[in-house]
């Protein structure tokens, strides 16, 4: 796996950023890992750096509940502004909801890689991170 990957986590939940950050620790295979408490703060850190691609991350791990810009109106955003990422990025929608219509409105979205249910294992953080080898 490339060591130089950065991920990034979009979730308001600090166990779960936590949980993460020790999961990645362990492995020892990211070179970056960045936190966001919400879409708005995330979406303008990628805005900040659409001249610079290497600060883009290359997964996000995108929560949909979060306060000020949720996940849905991220990946609204996102989509204005995919056009000008020169990079392969690969989107996971990693939520605790269990209603279907989340499920089935990610279908609606070709950006989003995969949709996990939290809380993640360690065993499905590892296959998640297979994926994007």
């Amino acid at each position: 796996m490339n060591s130089k990957k950065h991920l990034c986590i979009i979730d308001d939940d600090k166990i779960y950023q936590f949980t993460i950050k020790k999961t990645l620790e362990l492995k020892q295979n990211f070179g970056r890992l960045s936190c966001f408490d919400d879409g708005l703060a995330a979406i303008n850190y990628i805005k900040d750096n659409l001249d610079n691609q290497t600060e883009i991350p290359d997964i996000i791990l995108l929560d949909i509940k979060m306060p000020r810009m949720n996940g849905w109106d991220f990946l609204e955003e996102f989509l204005t502004i995919k056009p000008l990422i020169k990079k392969e990025l690969d989107l996971f929608l990693v939520t605790s909801s269990i209603d279907y219509r989340d499920r089935e409105r990610a279908l609606d979205y070709s950006e989003i890689s995969k949709f996990r249910v939290k809380p993640i294992s360690y065993k499905e953080m590892e296959h998640i991170l297979m994926e994007v080898a």
